[in-house]
């Protein structure tokens, strides 16, 4: 017989095991031990034992689901108006059982109880509480197409698509940076500073990206400081038994808006690249909703290619 309960402190090799047992797909990291979901996880400020709900038979765990919220418009605080479930899974042998269908209802039931009046069913910012490092490659972007058994979990308790994000990947072992005479007049009239945050970084920031390995770079004007695009790199260690070599993701890509359309993106993300290439990095990932078509040029103008897309779901129905 199945039981549910709330997260105790005893769990996280059983959860580490879970996930390492439930084939998630080529977006989900493995390889990684009980220190790393401590450090990405369990430590966030926010985490609260009651919204990570595992499914027992016996004394095995077969399944848990979290969720958890969203952060404020100014990125100092959770929003408890949007619940977002961030991981839901059950063991291959164990599936087709009505248990994910009951971790749902249960986690559904704790976030109405914590005031969301808005139910999400995918991490993507900015309701990536957790797991970032550990699903989603960079960042999490909702549940990844490429772990087939999602959509139809979803469609199937109530939930609809509302965001799609593409995920695009780079193989810098065949990559060269495009040419143009306007990349060419940009570099030298350029400078390119690095730094380990952002300086505008905020609680949530730090929270989720200050727990990886991170540096920020800005572009700035030779004569001047301010700046004309800007744009962080993510290591990801985590994903090195996956993929079998070195990888890093590009976030938070961002050009002032009276800078747009001068290709100033283009070109500090030319220079990243060139730099990541020459510490043996040999793939880059980054992300970009399929709504935002203006980045999605930018990264097919870099020579990337769309590999995977997340999904994020809303309830809709009981």
């Amino acid at each position: 017989m199945v039981h549910y309960r709330r997260f105790r402190n005893t769990d996280p090799p059983d959860l580490v095991r879970l996930w390492h047992q439930c084939g998630l797909g080529r977006g989900a990291a493995t390889g990684f031990g009980c220190d790393a979901w401590d450090l990405l996880v369990l430590s966030q400020p926010y985490f609260d034992p009651r919204g990570l709900i595992l499914a027992w038979e016996g004394d095995r765990a077969i399944g848990f689901v979290h969720a958890g919220f969203a952060c404020n418009s100014d990125q100092t605080g959770l929003c408890h108006e949007t619940g977002v479930v961030q991981a839901v899974m059950v063991h291959p042998e164990h599936r087709r059982r009505g248990v994910g269908r009951e971790l749902m209802r249960r986690a559904e039931t704790y976030l109405k109880s914590a005031g969301a009046g808005r139910i999400l069913a995918g991490p993507a910012p900015p309701g990536d509480a957790f797991y970032v490092g550990l699903y989603g490659g960079p960042v999490p972007c909702g549940f990844l197409q490429s772990d087939a058994a999602a959509e139809p979990f979803f469609m199937s308790i109530g939930y609809e698509p509302v965001q799609r994000i593409g995920v695009w990947q780079l193989d810098l072992t065949k990559h060269r940076n495009p040419v143009s005479y306007r990349l060419s007049l940009i570099r030298r009239g350029t400078r390119v500073v690095v730094q380990d945050a952002p300086d505008h970084a905020t609680w949530w920031w730090f929270t989720r990206l200050g727990r990886l390995d991170t540096l920020h770079f800005r572009l700035l004007p030779k004569s001047g400081d301010s700046t004309l695009a800007e744009a962080t790199v993510i290591g990801l260690e985590l994903y090195v038994q996956k993929w079998r070599e070195r990888a890093v993701g590009i976030v938070d890509v961002y050009v002032p808006e009276p800078e747009r359309k001068k290709g100033y993106a283009q070109a500090l993300l030319c220079e990243i690249l060139r730099r990541i290439r020459d510490e043996y990095v040999t793939r880059v990932e980054a992300h970009a909703s399929e709504s935002n078509a203006p980045a999605m040029g930018l990264l097919q103008s870099l020579g990337f290619t769309q590999v995977d897309t997340g999904v994020v779901y809303r309830k809709v129905s009981p």
